[in-house]
């Protein structure tokens, strides 16, 4: 039987004495039961996004309103080779807004690392953690319309941890 300890300070000293099994305090009933967010039956997955391709399958499953995260670790690109200079997955300076906008998500700076689950598309960016609605494989690109996609360079190195 394992039995939890109480630490007492007194004046500089650090002393560990075990507490009695009658004195250990039960949670309230009323305690949230911790869920863990993570994912046991996948791992995390390392994913290179290429610039110059459209929507790129990750191979993670998404589960719908489970917490997942995803991590950038490494690279640079832009969205206009020789014009905007490279950046990470935040993008560029220019967003485009309205309803004339051809990137996948308006309103997200061009250049943006962005993903998409079944019909949702969210702003990456940096990364971070992440709960969406829908359920299914987790796709990514950068935010730039696809007919300009032949004018990109550059990949991102990420985590996804489902």
């Amino acid at each position: 039987m394992v039995m939890p300890i109480v630490i007492l300070l007194s004046c500089c000293a650090l002393y560990l004495a075990p507490m009695s099994p009658a004195l250990t305090p039960e949670p309230p009933a009323s305690s949230p039961i911790f869920t863990p967010a993570l994912s046991t039956t996948q791992s995390p997955l390392r994913v290179i996004v290429d610039a110059k391709k459209g929507w790129q399958k990750t191979n993670a499953t998404i589960e719908s309103n489970r917490p997942f995260e995803i991590q950038y670790l490494s690279g640079k690109w832009t969205h206009f080779k020789g014009k905007v200079p490279l950046s990470g997955p935040e993008g560029g300076q220019y967003t485009c807004f309205g309803p004339s906008c051809c990137e996948p998500l308006p309103g997200v700076a061009s250049g943006a690392l962005i993903g998409r689950v079944g019909g949702e598309t969210f702003s990456i960016s940096l990364g971070g953690p992440f709960a969406i609605k829908t359920a299914g494989t987790l796709f990514v690109r950068i935010n730039d319309c696809d007919t300009g996609l032949s004018d990109n360079d550059g990949t991102i190195t990420i985590l996804v941890i489902p």
